[in-house]
């Protein structure tokens, strides 16, 4: 069987399948930043407090790597939202919102729920260490190296 397209219709369906590609680019890297962000999480928990006032976890790369992140996942979920908002609204919401619903929800809970809460820890992990809390409270201690 063959089908017979006009030039619109073959341009509809274009968008189609490329506006459905940046929406799973978006999900598949929300996914991929999210795993880092946890495995990220779970190195700082395990760093020690002698290890920040130390100096021997720079906290600032952490930061570096979390702004690049939510630079990432930003560019794919406003190429996967702009393919949302260019299309007719009886469209949008027959065959497009839930999918849409679950673009949104994924970018609220990787940027804002995962990489600002690990940003606002490690900014104060970084002021912690900063504040030099041993000069200026504990500097009677002495220190032995085993």
């Amino acid at each position: 069987m063959k089908i017979r397209l006009t030039e619109a219709q073959m341009k509809r369906v274009q968008l189609i399948t490329e506006g459905k590609d940046r929406v799973d680019v978006f999900l598949n890297k929300a996914d991929e930043i999210k795993d880092k962000v946890n495995r990220l999480y779970s190195k700082i928990t395990f760093t020690t407090l002698a290890e920040l006032l130390e100096g021997e976890s720079d906290l600032s790369v952490y930061i570096n790597q979390l702004e690049q992140w939510r630079t990432v996942l930003y560019t794919h979920f406003k190429r996967a939202d702009d393919f949302f908002n260019n299309m007719p609204e009886d469209v949008y919401y027959e065959k497009w919102e839930d999918l849409h619903n679950k673009v949104d929800d994924t970018h609220q809970e990787v940027s804002y729920n995962k990489i600002d809460v690990l940003e606002d820890l490690i900014e104060k992990l970084k002021d912690f260490a900063e504040d030099d809390i041993e000069e200026k409270y504990f500097k009677d201690i002495k220190k032995i190296d085993i």
